[in-house]
């Protein structure tokens, strides 16, 4: 909790804490003191990890208790936690319906994830809480033809691209590729660009094929694996981390024969920004 102590030995000091039940829990109050806090943001993301790693309603609590202060990468880390057990997704439906969360806090990953969960309750609160996407996916190709005819602008294209396509992908150096590196895509046409970012499962390549696995402590942790041996598996989830899980630690691992790239995504796009965007992606290097 020194701010005048190094990152690095802050990092390392938060990975102890909560080990022991007499200080359990003020331990996790200590940690989140850390969350919306001056500390550095890679100190608070790691008091994020860490509280992850731990279950009870006070850690859903303490994470989302300075909601409003938390800087977007922060709010990213927090979701990204609290879509790991069934209990937390609960409190955080709870805090959308409360109108302490709004729901367009949660990035279009987040809200495919809550919109298509194993859990019926879940999955059904989801949908009544947040406006879904056209679940006819050809309809909404069809819907948005007219982007096709539009003059697309590069540069607004790279903001586009800059807003809501870099958690998946890579492109001139910028973001991740827990979806396919756009340098490297070789059909251009439009229209194939179009049908991609509004059917992005229609054809999803085994490598971006998204796991869904449910460990023996209680967490559930979606990703694609981007490693595997005898004794473990690595995931990297939606917030671009990744996870190395022993096979014994896992209940079990789902493929859900679909990409981490949601549906939907024509509800934060206007068919301007799809030309812009299209624009950019076939010029980019």
């Amino acid at each position: 909790l020194d701010s005048d102590t190094p990152k690095a030995q802050r990092k390392a000091a938060i990975r102890l804490m909560a080990r022991e039940e007499e200080s359990r829990v003020a331990d996790i109050l200590a940690l989140g003191s850390l969350l919306g806090s001056k500390a550095a943001t890679e100190v608070q993301a790691a008091a994020v990890s860490h509280l992850g790693t731990l279950s009870g309603q006070q850690v859903s609590n303490v994470l989302m208790k300075r909601w409003s202060r938390y800087t977007q990468a922060i709010r990213s880390e927090v979701l990204n936690v609290m879509t790991t057990r069934t209990e937390w997704l609960v409190s955080l439906l709870e805090k959308i319906e409360n109108g302490n969360v709004p729901h367009t806090d949660l990035d279009a990953g987040i809200r495919q994830l809550l919109i298509t969960h194993p859990n019926n309750a879940i999955r059904t609160r989801a949908k009544e809480l947040m406006p879904t996407a056209n679940v006819d996916r050809l309809r909404a190709v069809r819907q948005y033809q007219a982007a096709l005819d539009l003059s697309g602008d590069k540069e607004r294209g790279k903001q586009v691209f800059q807003n809501v396509c870099i958690a998946c992908h890579r492109l001139d150096g910028v973001g991740f590729e827990i979806g396919p590196n756009l340098a490297s895509v070789t059909d251009l046409n439009p229209a194939s660009l179009l049908s991609g970012i509004l059917d992005p499962n229609a054809v999803v390549e085994g490598k971006y094929q998204s796991f869904l696995a449910t460990l023996k402590d209680g967490r559930a942790i979606l990703g694609i694996i981007v490693s595997e041996t005898g004794a473990n598996i690595t995931i990297k989830d939606l917030a671009n981390q990744q996870h190395m899980i022993l096979r014994s630690e896992l209940e079990s691992l789902t493929n859900t024969g679909r990409s981490l790239m949601p549906d939907g995504l024509e509800t934060s796009l206007t068919q301007q920004n799809l030309a812009d965007v299209n624009a950019y992606v076939a010029a980019a290097k």
